[in-house]
């Protein structure tokens, strides 16, 4: 019976993952992040339930931003844990990108992302 290495905890030679989904609301992130997330044994960080959240005690740019914020943070000590980590959030702009890559690099995490080819052109 083969063991898929980022499922087998018990390894030393665990894979350790860090995923960025992006792409425009209703392009399936969430849909995708679920169902990854038990085979790579993964948190999901949902950028919207937390922007939602803030949404009731702050304007939207400033919810956005520190949804992101708080994001980081939550991803940085999940992976501190050993903790495979899919972040579920739009990732609009390139920076967004570039830190979810610099974050895996610094804790030693594969960096994946799955973007929503429509999104960037212009469609759904």
């Amino acid at each position: 019976m083969a063991v898929n290495p980022a499922v087998n905890t018990t390894s030393p030679q665990r894979r350790k993952f860090f995923i960025q989904l992006s792409g425009s609301p209703g392009s399936g992130k969430s849909t995708l992040a679920t169902h990854l997330a038990p085979s790579l044994n993964a948190v999901i960080f949902s950028h919207d339930s937390v922007r939602s959240t803030l949404l009731a005690s702050l304007p939207f740019d400033a919810a956005a931003k520190l949804t992101y914020e708080i994001g980081w943070t939550i991803a940085h000590d999940l992976m501190a844990q050993n903790k495979n980590v899919i972040m579920d959030s739009t990732c609009n702009y390139q920076e967004t990108l570039d830190r979810g890559e610099e974050l895996a690099r610094e804790g030693g995490f594969e960096y994946w992302e799955e973007r929503d080819e429509e999104s960037e052109d212009g469609g759904g």
